[in-house]
């Protein structure tokens, strides 16, 4: 295990993110829909810093949980921040948020799926070659399907803050906008991450 200065930025920003998502979980406010929205996307940035530490310590592959779940939470970031923006409206809170996540559920069930039919062949049962397909095929799309899911619900927030900003306050709409500024310049790295390997090949 290797804690170099990148790694210790990256673990100190996990730590942070998740002491704040616990922190506003235990906060009791008039709109716990809201800190429950704004506690998610911590928690999945918090989670994305404790994967990026396995790789960049040198701790891969001793913690095999990171491997098997990879492409998962990430999915859930834009739809938190986008229903935690969308929460400062008269709506509050919409109907059915669970809609919002059905790409984490599917992501989740391709990955149990994989662990179990790798269950199944340790024992000596047959491995069905569809789901190792299935698997393999969302390898392959994962990482700039979730670049593109992001945007496309940052876009989303933007839209919402647009629409209900003239309503709020003044400390919420700025707030609201630094969130989203940063937000911005995070997908915008994120993308230019995803794009350079490809383009260097």
């Amino acid at each position: 295990m290797k804690i170099d200065l990148f790694s210790l930025l990256v673990l100190l920003g996990a730590l942070q993110a998740l002491f704040f998502g616990i922190f506003l979980l235990a906060t009791r406010t008039e709109n716990r829909f809201q800190n429950r929205m704004l506690a998610g996307f911590m928690f999945v940035f918090a989670y994305n810093g404790f994967e990026t530490l396995n790789w960049s310590s040198g701790l891969y592959p001793n913690i095999v949980f990171f491997e098997c779940f990879s492409f998962v939470l990430i999915f859930a970031a834009g739809p938190f921040l986008y229903l935690y923006v969308r929460s400062f409206g008269q709506e509050g809170r919409p109907s059915a948020p669970w809609r919002h996540f059905l790409i984490v559920y599917a992501a989740l069930t391709i990955r149990l799926g994989f662990l179990a039919c790798w269950g199944l062949y340790s024992i000596g049962k047959p491995f069905p070659e569809w789901w190792v397909w299935l698997s393999h095929a969302f390898d392959r799309i994962a990482e700039p399907l979730s670049v593109i899911w992001f945007i496309a619900y940052w876009g989303s927030a933007l839209h919402a803050f647009r629409k209900i900003k003239i309503g709020l306050m003044d400390v919420a709409a700025r707030w609201l906008k630094r969130l989203l500024g940063v937000t911005g310049i995070i997908a915008l790295l994120w993308v230019v991450t995803v794009v350079l390997p490809y383009s260097a090949k």
